[in-house]
């Protein structure tokens, strides 16, 4: 069917007068979809951050050279979207990018690489919403369907990308067009001609060997390769934000929402609270003046019970409790409006739980005084901690009317800020510090928590005159170049040296 013209018309209003009869979300005409010149020009892009991730990370320790790629990428991915960013979202994202990266300059490990990914996650959800309405429920919904849309993006434009070629006065759609014709012979053939340059002189491999650190007799290695194939398949969702910006239209709140947590009322009454709420208190009075009496006011235990054993039984087990009791107050809460008495059973109950999880604190370090502390009651005492806080701000939310909402904001912040701050604490060597001072005993635990133990085992040889761990234990080097180096192992390494310098 032949498409009606106007005579009359200028040609360049008559190109640009493509979105009369495409389709509103891809722009599409007569069933055929051209790639995006911004599709064309990412090609490149990712080519260039596969060689930049094999340079920085292929056999190499991950350090600066993680930093430098996650900023290389967000970079990248701005470049590639095609627009400009406000001056909020450049702030905002970039800023969220700094505080992502700030733990890997530390050091590398699971925590600080979450955080990164987090940050990196954060600027490309302003990048997808950046010229609307943005806040905190916006911006997870917005890393949530990139994570679900991002790779089925690629997938699209691997195998239904078509491009348009004028043959005549006619448009005709090629299918895999774009990436694949305009790059399939340069990339691949061009691929080819390197590898056997390199082979054929030496000089060029050795140079090439140099700056990439690729080596001609393992240009084949299927693990190399495999690597890029999977680092290519992990950016390009990144590179690709611009199509996507279609899908993240923000929806507006649903009026009349209820709370999740809600249980039959046959269950959960009125009535059943009052009951509930006093057997409870009474309940737990009971084990707050044991602990009183036997942790806070020094009484002697039953015989045969140490305060180690009488500490450690109940750490953990209260911790549970403690979470448990805040779940029943936020399913409580919806019915409290109206009813003092039953309200101020339930802030005395939550006030028990905080002096039971203060009192679970008490217990562990009783335990860590009689027998050491490890990674895990370490962790457990920050558990606590957040735990207390958890129900302090139940109760502040309680008392000035906050939402259910706000209460797992704050308490999503404090859990995120308590770990982030972690990321800079070297927890190996406090455990060293602690155990080699007050538990000679636990030498064979310290001497296996890794380089982060060694300046303070170091430091207490010296103070003893001989060696505690096996130097085989000694896991602190010097990194090999910029690109494993790291601000952690730098400092370490400088309280190793007497002059207290390290390069």
């Amino acid at each position: 069917m032949s498409g009606y013209i106007v005579r009359g018309l200028p040609r360049g209003l008559a190109k640009d007068a493509w979105w009369m009869a495409a389709d509103s979300r891809s722009g599409a005409t007569d069933g055929v979809h051209p790639l995006p010149v911004v599709t064309q020009g990412a090609f490149p892009v990712l080519i260039a951050l596969i060689v930049l991730m094999d340079v920085m990370m292929w056999q190499v320790t991950p350090g600066l050279s993680l930093v430098v790629f996650i900023i290389a990428l967000a970079a990248a991915a701005q470049f590639c979207l095609g627009r400009r960013l406000s001056r909020r979202g450049m702030m905002l994202g970039w800023g969220g990018i700094a505080l992502g990266v700030l733990p890997l300059v530390e050091t590398v490990q699971p925590l600080s690489i979450g955080f990164a990914i987090a940050g990196l996650l954060h600027f490309v959800a302003w990048c997808l919403l950046d010229g609307g309405p943005v806040d905190a429920a916006r911006l997870a919904r917005a890393v949530g369907r990139f994570l679900l849309l991002g790779h089925w993006q690629t997938v699209r434009d691997i195998l239904a990308t078509t491009k348009q070629v004028k043959v005549g006065e006619t448009a005709r759609s090629i299918p895999f067009g774009g990436l694949f014709t305009n790059w399939a012979l340069p990339v691949g053939l061009g691929g080819i001609f390197l590898i056997l340059l390199m082979r054929a002189n030496p000089i060029l491999a050795a140079w090439v060997s140099t700056l990439t650190n690729l080596a001609p007799t393992t240009i084949g290695d299927i693990e190399r390769i495999l690597f890029w194939v999977f680092a290519g398949l992990a950016v390009w969702p990144v590179l690709r934000l611009a199509p996507l910006r279609a899908y993240m239209v923000p929806r507006l709140p649903v009026a009349g929402t209820t709370s999740l947590f809600r249980l039959p009322h046959a269950v959960l009454n009125a009535a059943s609270l009052w009951r509930a709420l006093i057997g409870f208190n009474l309940f737990f009075a009971v084990q707050t003046a044991m602990d009183l009496t036997y942790l806070w006011g020094g009484a002697s235990l039953p015989d045969g019970m140490t305060y180690a054993q009488y500490a450690h039984r109940g750490a953990y087990p209260l911790i549970a409790t403690a979470l448990l009791a805040g779940l029943f107050a936020l399913l409580a809460q919806p019915f409290l409006p109206g009813r003092k008495g039953l309200k101020a059973l339930l802030y005395l109950w939550i006030a028990q739980n905080v002096a039971l999880t203060l009192s679970a604190v008490l217990r562990l370090d009783l335990y860590v005084q009689a027998y050491g502390l490890t990674y895990l009651r370490f962790t457990a005492m920050v558990w606590m901690g957040l735990v207390a806080a958890g129900l302090i701000a139940m109760i502040l939310q309680m008392v000035r009317v906050h939402s259910i909402n706000w209460l797992i904001r704050v308490n999503a912040a404090m859990a995120v800020a308590v770990l982030y701050v972690l990321c800079f604490v070297n927890v190996a060597g406090i455990i060293a510090t602690y155990n080699l001072a007050h538990h000679p005993q636990a030498t064979p635990y310290v001497c296996q928590l890794g380089e982060g133990a060694d300046a303070a085992i170091v430091a207490h040889e010296r103070a003893l005159g001989y060696q505690i761990c096996p130097p085989s234990n000694m896991t602190l080097t010097a990194p090999q170049g910029w690109r494993d180096w790291g601000y952690r192992n730098w400092r370490l390494r400088r309280n190793l040296t007497p002059e207290g310098s390290a390069t």
